[in-house]
């Protein structure tokens, strides 16, 4: 309530209530990370929050566009699908900044990393043919690839067990 004092005069006024509307933080939930091979579809990505009146909205970054998501945007993140065209693992690190607005007042919160690992794909050297005599050995062959960064595993078959080689 207001007071004006002059004098020896004391005049009050009406009280004039307002409120003080303390909003949340802007808040949102890790996703998952994620780990693919290159042309495989991400899953989508929705960002989700505890926060439960007002608006939230979302913008992020992605250090590594070249695995096929922009470099920064808003909202949720649609699927795309995964870009790996080197030898070796892209391991792009997105972050997520949530922004909480209600009555006119937009709070930034906390970011939130998250990964998308993109491996490359499988890539095996030609491996040289080879002509022998019947009875003689055959060469070691040596199965060999440029990728790098993980585990390199081969199978193979043969169409020719006359040869002497099974199979699989």
């Amino acid at each position: 309530a207001p007071h004006f004092n002059n004098g020896t005069a004391n005049c009050e006024g009406t009280e004039e209530p307002f409120d003080i509307v303390v909003n949340p933080d802007a808040h949102v939930d890790k996703p998952g990370d994620q780990i693919l091979c290159n042309g495989f579809e991400t899953n989508p990505i929705t960002f989700t929050t505890l926060n439960s009146v007002g608006t939230m909205t979302y913008t992020w970054t992605n250090d590594h566009p070249e695995i096929g998501l922009a470099a920064t945007g808003t909202g949720h993140i649609a699927l795309f699908t995964a870009t790996n065209t080197s030898k070796s693992p892209i391991l792009a690190t997105i972050t997520v900044t949530p922004a909480f607005s209600n009555l006119g007042k937009t709070c930034n919160g906390t970011s939130k990393d998250f990964t998308i690992l993109v491996n490359p794909t499988a890539e095996l050297d030609q491996p040289d043919d080879q002509v022998v005599c019947n009875g003689e050995s055959t060469d070691f062959v040596d199965f060999v690839s440029q990728n790098l960064g993980g585990t390199m595993s081969y199978t193979w078959t043969n169409s020719n067990t006359t040869i002497g080689l099974v199979a699989l």
